[in-house]
């Protein structure tokens, strides 16, 4: 069975969290969990890790501490997830709370679905979880000044462009990178110049630099690798 849990307002409006009715069965610690969750834009799949504590009618996820490097680099909030089940047998969940690292626990807006154990393959389920909100249109805005200025989509880090590996399917395709993640910016105003434009494998990869490096630091790496 898992547990689904909708978030209705917030920055995570629009995210379901998708968790196993199972991890809840055992009592005590579970120091690493980890599932996945599916972005906003319906395409981008990332993983989450946390810790797990089941006590009672209780139970805490923990996307901090030991598993913040790797959370921080899928763009995940840092912060806690608190259950409130209805008895010991953890049957029903009447209530869930969420805090930011160290802030107090507050209720969650969301609504909370238990599935069933049964599923037909290859129909597609969200599997999401609290990220910091991103802005499409800052995106668009972003591609469409690049292009007005008479510029290529080009990656700013390793000049790789879609349309010409991939051709017509490429065209006008590349990801968008905030120079300060949102993590560390949180809720902002934020402006075209705070973006880069970059490949898939770039933007995977300086996000895996911890404390992230530039995008100008970054590319200097790839020629000294090369």
């Amino acid at each position: 069975m898992m547990i689904e849990i909708y978030w209705t307002r917030t920055l995570a409006k629009g995210c379901t969290d998708l968790l196993p009715m199972m991890w809840f069965e055992k009592e005590g610690t579970q120091p690493q969990r980890e599932h996945i969750w599916l972005a906003r834009n319906g395409t981008d799949i990332y993983p989450a890790r946390c810790s797990l504590e089941v006590r009672g009618e209780m139970a805490v996820l923990n996307y901090a501490g030991i598993h913040t490097p790797f959370n921080e680099a899928h763009d995940v909030a840092i912060g806690e997830l608190k259950l409130e089940f209805s008895n010991s047998s953890k049957s029903e969940i009447i209530d869930v709370y969420w805090r930011l690292n160290g802030a107090e626990f507050k209720r969650a807006p969301v609504v909370i679905t238990v599935t069933g154990d049964g599923f037909d393959e290859g129909d597609p389920i969200l599997l999401l979880h609290m990220r910091q909100e991103r802005s499409r249109k800052l995106r668009n805005q972003k591609i469409v000044e690049v292009k007005a200025s008479g510029q290529r989509l080009t990656c700013e880090a390793c000049s790789f462009l879609f349309s010409d590996k991939y051709g017509e399917i490429g065209t006008d395709f590349c990801e968008v990178h905030h120079r300060v993640p949102l993590s560390v910016t949180g809720r902002t105003l934020a402006a075209t110049s705070d973006l880069a434009i970059m490949c898939s494998n770039c933007h995977r990869m300086i996000h895996r630099t911890k404390p992230m490096i530039t995008v100008e630091e970054f590319a200097a790496r790839n020629i000294t690798s090369a």
